[in-house]
């Protein structure tokens, strides 16, 4: 009997470990969107103040934000492509260009 007991809880245990595995969170879109948003105006604020370490830090969040957005593909595309533009700016220490991009892809991902 303690055999049967000691088998029947490992099994329940296993199972309840399975089902905690395979629990995924997915985020919506709008709030992907929003994160990237955020990303990249917390960047702006840091290219602008001359923390361009900080700048790249959130750009690059951004970018992996940005690539878990779909269906605008279209415009996620060339928003991103001039995030990536800003992220070589930033790293330029170019601030005045690196702001410019970032504002004009920050309007692309709020039109989405």
């Amino acid at each position: 009997m303690a055999i049967f007991l000691a088998a029947s809880n490992s099994t329940v245990f296993a199972e309840e470990v399975e089902a905690v595995e395979t629990e995924v969170v997915v985020a919506s879109p709008e709030t992907i969107i929003k994160e990237t948003i955020t990303h990249l105006e917390n960047a702006l604020v840091a290219v602008d103040k001359g923390d361009f370490s900080s700048s790249n830090l959130h750009i690059k969040a951004a970018r992996i934000s940005a690539n878990k957005i779909t269906n605008h593909e279209e415009i996620t595309k060339k928003a991103s492509t001039i995030t990536i533009q800003a992220q070589m700016q930033s790293r330029k220490g170019n601030s005045e260009q690196a702001s410019v991009l970032l504002t004009e892809a920050l309007a692309l991902f709020k039109s989405l």
